[in-house]
């Protein structure tokens, strides 16, 4: 499927009063929806992504609703259909653009995914029409300093912009955000920085689709500051990431994915970069040389890609923005993550898609 971007022709609409929507239900109908949305966030929750589906499908075919919209369009998201997400919520602004969360919520996951200039045509052009509403410009304001915060946006019940979770770590407020990793292995492993993590008495990993796993230090690889962790099962139905054979030359384009490092312990999405692999600074014969790194709020630990989709290293201490090389140094520790490469380009948004499950938040206790 070729990346998605939109065009000012999705907005051509006549523009009405925002949040206006509502008011066009009878009592009865306003009640079945905030009833379909609160069985939504239960079963999305829960891990039951295909019950809240059918439910929702079922109601659409029912009464047509802008919120019975956006609920497909979030659990899309909670089954990892980025790209059948986009789509979605395309046709749900092009056909509401009078609803400020259909805006929102295209807006956020255009930019999550690297499409930032489309998701600022978006927003610009909304706000031609409601200048005056603070969730637009301050997500218009993120977008320009590439700090995406989910957490200061407002909007409304329909949408969050984020995933569901049980929020069992989060309630318990025992584990707070550590760094990022990439699962690896076909789900049984996860890859991170060593730094951040070997204090913690004990670990948690969460996806991009808010599952969450428990996890321990399988192996120290302290001259890269690298970690394998081991999950106590493998996470399901994640698309498997292959393992770039060699480092990529410097100056080609890459695609940094990682949560932001901002967010602390709360579920995310995780957000696509676009950055170009810098020359390394120490010998380009030592394993460990760090490839330098120029975008602005990248987490340690996020995972690199080239154009396609093959993971070729990790976001070292993001305060020295770098990466770390996987090839080499993997091999010196008789790692083997899988190497069946992805040959020719993807277009960005399967890239994201594809990392949305398998690139984690880690947690630590300690």
């Amino acid at each position: 499927m070729k990346t998605i971007s939109i065009t000012l022709l999705f907005i051509t609409y006549a523009m009405l009063p925002a949040f206006a929507f509502s008011e066009e239900y009878s009592t009865d109908i306003q009640e079945k929806i905030y009833s379909i949305q609160q069985t939504m966030r239960k079963d999305l929750s829960e891990g039951h992504t295909d019950r809240a589906r059918n439910k929702l499908e079922q109601a659409a075919g029912n009464f047509h609703a802008v919120e019975i919209e956006l609920g497909l369009i979030q659990t899309l998201m909670q089954a990892g259909e980025y790209r059948h997400a986009l789509s979605a919520a395309a046709h749900t602004q092009a056909e509401h653009p009078d609803t400020i969360d259909s805006t929102l919520l295209y807006a956020w996951l255009l930019a999550i995914g690297g499409q930032t200039t489309p998701a600022m045509q978006l927003i610009e052009t909304t706000l031609e029409h409601y200048p005056d509403n603070n969730s637009l410009q301050l997500m218009q304001q993120q977008i320009k300093t590439h700090q995406l915060f989910a957490t200061d946006l407002t909007t409304s019940t329909a949408i969050q912009l984020k995933p569901f979770t049980t929020a069992k770590l989060t309630t318990l407020k025992l584990f707070n955000y550590l760094t990022t990793g990439v699962v690896i292995n076909n789900g049984r492993q996860v890859l991170t920085n060593l730094m951040g993590i070997e204090k913690a008495k004990t670990l948690h990993v969460r996806n991009g689709l808010g599952r969450e796993m428990n996890a321990r230090i399988a192996q120290k690889i302290p001259t890269a500051n690298l970690a394998v962790l081991i999950l106590d099962q493998p996470f399901k139905n994640t698309t498997t990431l292959n393992l770039a054979n060699k480092t990529a030359f410097p100056g080609v384009p890459i695609y940094i994915i990682g949560f932001s490092p901002q967010n602390h312990d709360q579920a995310d999405w995780p957000q696509l970069k676009v950055d170009i692999l810098g020359t390394p600074t120490a010998d380009t014969n030592n394993i460990n040389a760090g490839y330098p790194i120029h975008i602005q709020g990248v987490a340690m630990g996020s995972g690199v890609f080239n154009l396609q989709g093959n993971l070729i290293g990790i976001v070292g201490e993001a305060e020295n923005k770098t990466m770390t090389p996987l090839a080499d140094i993997l091999n010196a520790y008789k790692k083997s993550p899988n190497r069946k490469l992805t040959s020719g380009k993807l277009p960005m948004d399967e890239i994201y898609e594809n990392a949305l499950s398998n690139v984690v938040q880690v947690l630590g206790s300690n």
